[in-house]
């Protein structure tokens, strides 16, 4: 090893000194949701959702959270794109 202590969450790792207490330690780490918006590059509290029909007469939720797009689709269960998105692309220009 370096020498060095180190403490991590969630694949993030901070050097600390030898006299550190568990609470010096926490007011570096963030938990929960509302944490993510420092440390998640897609993360938005820009969240809008629509229903659209499927082309069987199915309803899809498709969200669109910042930049990141979402259906619940199987089409983009396995692509991560489906025709819902991309037609609700076309349709608001994005």
């Amino acid at each position: 090893m370096s020498g060095k202590r180190l403490s991590g969450s969630g694949g993030t790792h901070i050097e600390i000194d030898d006299d550190w207490t568990l609470e010096d330690i926490e007011e570096f780490f963030c938990w929960g949701d509302e944490a993510r918006k420092y440390w998640d590059s897609n993360h938005s509290d820009d969240v809008k959702t629509i229903e659209v029909k499927g082309s069987k007469g199915q309803t899809y939720k498709v969200t669109k959270t910042g930049p990141s797009w979402n259906c619940e689709c199987r089409g983009f269960a396995y692509r991560r794109d489906c025709k819902h998105i991309q037609n609700l692309k076309i349709l608001i220009g994005a």
